[in-house]
């Protein structure tokens, strides 16, 4: 049951705001939704990019349309050079680039509780500054939650089942899954062959074998950047790491253990700082197990220009004043070729298990020698875990390739003496031979 108890202060601090409100937009009455126009626009965007270090540094951008071309299209490419007459500069490849936005509705309760607090520390102005600060840390919030998490964007939403905004937008790592999904690693993994394991002990198996994929938060920036993000920004000067907690938190454990190693104690401090050279940064609701290489002003959150628009309502039933703001809004990444990431449901942070490593052909059942006489056939069997070949050779020469450990050579083909028989059993991470005398007599 929520506390309904409003005290005289808070109850005129209430009173006098929504009277502000409905005086300053001209409204028939408290808690009718108003129009922003674009100078309160202006600084509402301000305000909210005020309220998060992050948002600061990534682009929020008004456009005038529901759907069309990223605004900054190609200003990451080319644009100097000759030609026989004047050099016309050059067009930028906008496939691929379009953006929708959806209708976005947040709304924000602040409990007569919380109210009451910053009404009896202040005068009016105090009071609606921290109302409009606590309004906009929770737009912000939010608008980082679905960046980070939204995959797509439903009619109507379900926050209990997608806490994180999932069904809000579609966010910049679902868009580039969906419009360049050769730029995640892991964009489609469906079983644990594919499973990229970071373990910053650096675990080997009984034979020295590791038991990692990547043993430092470097190695995997490094990769992203060699081998994923596209040639072409790949020595931007304006690449940054985004990182996981769990990804930070498993590297800097590993390194605070080394306590009498003061390099290590430094490495472990700077880490969320710098990686593979490049900034680091470890942002808010961003999953614990991704990595991302980018650029910040490749991120781009649009709002149409004019659809905001506001509610400031107080709920006598609930013991609240509830602040809405609606507008249609979207998530760009303006080069996907920009962009490149471990996908955190393909991240494993530990050692490999002794079953993710025990895969390569093991034969529990040998070719056993066997003898003949001419014109007879002769049936050969193995049994090999982890295969799905065999290659079946008589004196070194191929005769057979089965999909199973059992194959018949005919009797016809068998010269007298001794012969060797052999078969190779093969599978996805290597193969074992098994060899047997064949004898082949007279009849």
């Amino acid at each position: 049951m929520p506390d309904i108890f409003c005290d005289g202060v808070t109850e005129k601090r209430i009173a006098t705001l929504l009277s502000n409100t409905k005086k300053a937009y001209g409204l028939a009455k408290d808690g009718m939704y108003f129009s922003i126009d674009a100078p309160k626009e202006t600084k509402l965007k301000k305000a909210i990019m005020e309220s998060n270090d992050f948002l600061k540094k990534i682009n929020i951008l008004d456009v005038q349309q529901i759907k069309g071309q990223a605004v900054t299209v190609g200003s990451d490419k080319l644009s100097t050079g000759r030609d026989k007459e004047r050099f016309k500069g050059t067009t930028p490849d906008i496939s691929g680039y379009e953006y929708e936005l959806s209708v976005t509705d947040t709304v924000i309760h602040i409990t007569w509780a919380r109210l009451a607090e910053w009404a009896n520390s202040g005068g009016q102005k105090e009071f609606e500054k921290k109302l409009m600060e606590y309004v906009t840390e929770q737009v912000g919030a939010d608008m980082l939650r679905v960046g980070w998490n939204g995959t797509h964007a439903e009619k109507i939403t379900d926050p209990d089942k997608y806490p994180n905004g999932e069904d809000v937008n579609e966010g910049w790592h679902a868009r580039i899954k969906r419009l360049a999904p050769s730029q995640i690693v892991g964009a489609s993994f469906d079983n644990d062959e594919s499973e990229i394991y970071f373990d910053p002990d650096g675990t080997r198996d009984a034979a020295g074998n590791p038991l990692f994929d990547y043993k430092t938060a470097d190695a995997m920036a490094s990769d992203l950047i060699n081998n994923v993000l596209h040639p072409a920004f790949r020595t931007a000067p304006d690449l940054v790491v985004l990182v996981g907690q769990n990804i930070v938190a498993a590297a800097q454990y590993r390194l605070y253990t080394e306590a009498d190693k003061p390099s290590e104690h430094n490495a472990a401090q700077k880490l969320d700082k710098s990686i593979a050279g490049r900034p680091a940064y470890v942002v808010p609701y961003f999953p614990g197990n991704r990595m991302v290489v980018t650029s910040l002003k490749n991120l781009s959150i649009y709002t149409q220009k004019g659809t905001k628009r506001r509610k400031t309502k107080d709920n006598d039933d609930l013991g609240r004043v509830e602040s809405f703001l609606w507008r249609f809004e979207g998530y760009v990444v303006e080069e996907p070729l920009k962009y490149a990431a471990f996908d955190e449901n393909s991240v494993v942070i530990g050692a490999k298990t002794p079953q993710n490593t025990a895969k390569e052909p093991k034969i529990t059942t040998e070719l056993v020698d066997q003898t003949v006489t001419t014109g007879t056939d002769v049936t050969l069997t193995v049994v090999a875990e982890n295969a799905t070949e065999y290659m079946w050779s008589l004196n070194g020469t191929v005769f057979d390739e089965t999909t199973t450990g059992t194959t018949t050579i005919s009797g016809d083909e068998l010269a007298l003496g001794k012969l060797t028989v052999s078969v190779e059993c093969i599978g996805l991470h290597g193969s074992k031979t098994s060899t047997a005398v064949l004898t082949v007599n007279a009849a």
